[in-house]
């Protein structure tokens, strides 16, 4: 069992500690008696922080001055968040420094320097200590959902009349509650984690996986925050041209927004509120908690979906306590290039809606950065594809408008029929029904597309449908409806309508220009509170206009 007289054997084999009573100081009783193998514990140690060993005695003796370790940044990091510390910022101010001289300056700075550091080594050297040799069992669940129903035995439903928990296999892959000694669930893992003896059977490989402990805490910052991870802490190695900034430096400020309640979200608010979705606003609103915006912004998502945005200077904005705000304060870093930087750290994390993006994970984070010159080469090449982007959308938007037109030329309003074409009700237009799944019944991966009432579709591995559909999302947190167009195997959520034309020479693009054209009348006739949806009878009493099958081609072909 290693404990705190190894962590001290560990420095006396260094000889590190028989100067300035640092052995005394940190570890009074420490018995000489205690065995322990103390070279593999350090050696193991100054690999994982990427110190030799004898780099590391010069700094544990106090050989080199506190602000000469620009070339080991580990220990160079110490020296930047002293001279960031309280300590260092209210005694320089004082009167009584200012009228030391620069060789007593210097002598006080270094004493404090090294308490300050070594003090956090002595910490992170003990925990390695404890840590070392011990190996955790690591249980992973899918992330989708059949897979979670496997995982758990149990899933969800939203279906009317059966809504809550529904039974698949009590216990799942966890346990056997007909054989609690069972060996081929992931019970029996645990129980063999400590030491129990038996055979183990099951192929349960890809839920689990071992990983040393050591491998699970960070050591690479100054403030050591004992944090376990289940995923492995990556150390950095610097690439050449690249400097690492710890994101709770000097450099940034960050920081989080308040609470917005819906009754203060008004209309005509006169800033944009953002909240976890970074890229759309939550609502406008007339107040601020913010007052500075000669800076830009680095925005992200602290516990949706992780995502990270850029925001001018001179921009105001209003954030939520679900987004973060990070302040470059330093001209050796673009916060455009910052942005990206943080995304690719983010999904590095696996930052998600589970696993939040917080304030003290995002201070945790290291990025590194090039030259400003690289920076903006970068940023610039970005641009350039962000703009092929945007041009894309603007023709889209175009080609849009050209439908539309194309529509009025050809047929004139469809509500107010100015050309006096065949009107037919919802009932005599579409055969109506709707899909069976839940909406968690979607598989990464699947064979065929999912439809619910996403923007986009998923994809599951079974269909229910092999025809040609409108597909019409039956409800939406904002009433926000939008309508695809689908043909061959699919399968659909319960919410989700399914559309097929009662005459098969009809075009389905005809039909779904007109319906599209409808969903803001839906938005307004929907309901629901906290979510708006679409009922049969209010669909009923859409109708349409429906000329001859030779003008719906030509519509269709001009579509295509």
């Amino acid at each position: 069992m290693i404990t705190v007289k190894n962590f001290a054997a560990v420095l006396k084999y260094m000889q590190f500690i028989e100067r300035d009573g640092f052995y005394e100081k940190y570890f009074p009783n420490y018995d000489d008696s205690l065995k322990v193998d103390c070279k593999d514990i350090l050696a193991a140690y100054l690999e994982k922080i990427q110190v030799e060993r004898q780099i590391y005695g010069e700094f544990v003796t106090r050989q080199r001055n506190f602000n000469a370790w620009a070339d080991v940044p580990y220990i160079d990091a110490y020296t930047k968040a002293f001279l960031s510390s309280a300590e260092y910022s209210t005694k320089v101010k004082q009167k009584g420094y200012q009228a030391k001289s620069e060789e007593e300056k210097l002598e006080w700075c270094n004493v404090s320097f090294y308490e300050f550091a070594i003090a956090k080594e002595a910490e992170k050297l003990l925990y390695y200590s404890l840590a070392y040799g011990q190996t955790a069992l690591i249980v992973t669940a899918p992330n989708d959902n059949k897979g979670q129903e496997k995982f758990l035995g149990y899933g969800w439903s939203n279906r009317k009349g059966q809504e809550g928990i529904q039974i698949k296999k009590q216990g799942g892959l966890l346990y056997n509650p007909q054989d609690r000694q069972a060996t081929d669930t992931l019970a029996a893992l645990v129980r063999a984690s400590f030491g129990v003896e038996e055979e183990l059977t099951g192929d349960l490989g890809e839920y689990y996986h071992y990983m040393p402990v050591t491998d699970m805490l960070d050591f690479s910052g100054v403030n050591f925050n004992k944090a376990i991870k289940t995923n492995k802490v990556r150390h950095q190695v610097v690439k050449e041209g690249m400097t690492a900034y710890k994101l709770d430096g000097r450099e940034f400020s960050v920081s989080i927004g308040n609470r917005v309640v819906a009754a203060e979200i008004e209309e005509d608010g006169e800033y944009p509120v953002y909240s976890a979705n970074v890229f759309e606003e939550f609502g406008r609103i007339n107040k601020q908690n913010l007052t500075d915006f000669s800076k830009p912004s680095v925005i992200w998502g602290i516990d949706g979906d992780w995502m990270v945005n850029y925001l001018p200077e001179n921009y105001p904005f209003y954030p939520t306590d679900h987004c973060g705000v990070i302040r470059v304060n330093t001209d050796k870093i673009l916060p455009k290039y910052l942005a990206l930087a943080l995304q690719v750290e983010g999904e590095y994390e696996r930052f998600s809606r589970s696993n939040r993006a917080s304030t003290a994970r995002i201070k945790n984070l290291t990025v590194q950065i090039p030259s400003v010159d690289v920076q903006r080469k970068v940023v610039k090449e970005i641009e350039a594809v962000d703009s092929q982007v945007t041009k894309l959308e603007q023709e889209i938007k175009q080609y849009d408008e050209e439908i539309k037109s194309r529509f009025i030329e050809m047929f004139g309003d469809s509500v107010m029929n100015p050309m006096g074409l065949e009107v037919l009700s919802w009932q005599d237009v579409f055969d109506t029904t709707t899909g069976k799944l839940d909406s968690n019944a979607a598989v990464d991966g699947g064979q065929y597309p999912f439809f619910t009432c996403a923007k986009e579709p998923f994809t599951i591995d079974t269909f229910a449908f092999d025809c040609e559909a409108l597909l019409l999302a039956g409800n939406n947190a904002a009433g926000i409806y939008d309508v695809k167009h689908y043909k061959g195997k699919f399968n659909a959520y319960q919410r989700t309508y399914v559309l097929q034309l009662k005459n098969n020479e009809w075009k389905y693009e005809f039909f779904k220009h007109q319906l599209e054209g409808r969903l803001v009348y839906l938005q307004n006739q929907s309901v629901g509170t906290n979510t708006k949806y679409l009922t049969l009878g209010i669909l009923n009493r859409l109708k349409f206009i429906v000329p001859n099958i030779t003008m719906q081609e030509q519509f269709a072909d001009f579509v295509a």
